[in-house]
Order: C-alpha cells, then sequence, then structure tokens
C-alpha cells in the first residue's frame, strides 16, 4: 500500500509539473479492482484526503481495465527487447512510450471500451467478447 500510494503521488507530481496545463490528482479517474494495494486503509485514506475519483472494476474482469485491453500489450511489444540497467531506466522508457501514444488511439480505444460496457449492461452483465 506504501509503494502505491508513493505511485500515485509521484504520478500526480508528474502529471502537475510536466503538462502546459497543469493537473490535479482530484482531477484524474483511477480505476481500481479488489487487489489489495487498492483496497488497504493506507491508500483509501490518501486518495480521500486528495479527493481523487475512483471507479470501481469488477474483480476478474479485465476487459473493462484499459490497461489490460491494450495499453500493456503494445507497451512490452515496444520494451521486449530491450535491456534496462535499472528500474528508473525502465520508469522512464514506460513513460516515453506512454507520452508517445496518439491521442486519438487513446479516444478511439475509450469509444470501443463504452461500447462494449454497453454490451454487458444489455446481456445483464454476463461475459461479452471485444474486439
Amino acid at each position: 500500500s506504501e509503494v502505491y500510494v508513493d505511485f500515485i503521488h509521484t504520478i500526480g507530481e508528474k502529471w502537475r509539473t510536466r503538462r502546459n496545463n497543469s493537473t490535479k490528482l482530484c482531477q484524474l479517474w483511477w480505476q481500481h479492482d479488489n487487489a489489495r494495494p487498492h483496497t488497504a486503509n493506507n491508500t483509501k485514506e490518501f486518495l480521500l484526503r486528495r479527493k481523487v475519483k475512483i471507479i470501481r472494476q469488477s474483480a476478474y474482469s479485465p476487459d473493462l481495465n484499459q490497461c489490460d485491453r491494450w495499453i500493456f500489450k503494445d507497451m512490452k511489444k515496444c520494451l521486449r527487447k530491450r535491456n534496462f540497467l535499472s528500474s528508473h531506466e525502465i520508469l522512464e522508457s514506460s513513460l516515453h512510450w506512454f507520452n508517445n501514444v496518439p491521442r486519438d488511439r487513446f479516444e478511439n480505444e475509450l469509444r470501443k471500451l463504452i461500447d462494449h460496457c454497453k454490451a454487458v449492461i444489455e446481456c445483464g452483465g454476463d461475459y461479452v467478447t471485444w474486439k
């Protein structure tokens, strides 16, 4: 939990300082499932103090998570054949990858997710395959 809270704080600082129009943690939406770092009291208290909005993800439903839908797969393809000397190098390379994903890719994937969620709702919550 402490490592996760530190990660959120660090990412929040990067969002606030690296962009032309600064973004605060309370302006972001975080998606959480039932993983221990997400449900720990320390994490919940930190997020509550910072007024971070949480989107709850059902357990065992990776199809509703952008990271599991496409981000991790695409990032791994890009980083797979590289040798990293430190965790800092991995973080910097990952942030570089993220910063270079075209905005329209995110918009397109979010549209697909919205359509997928509508399909899940229409079938009463049953599993729906996605493209």
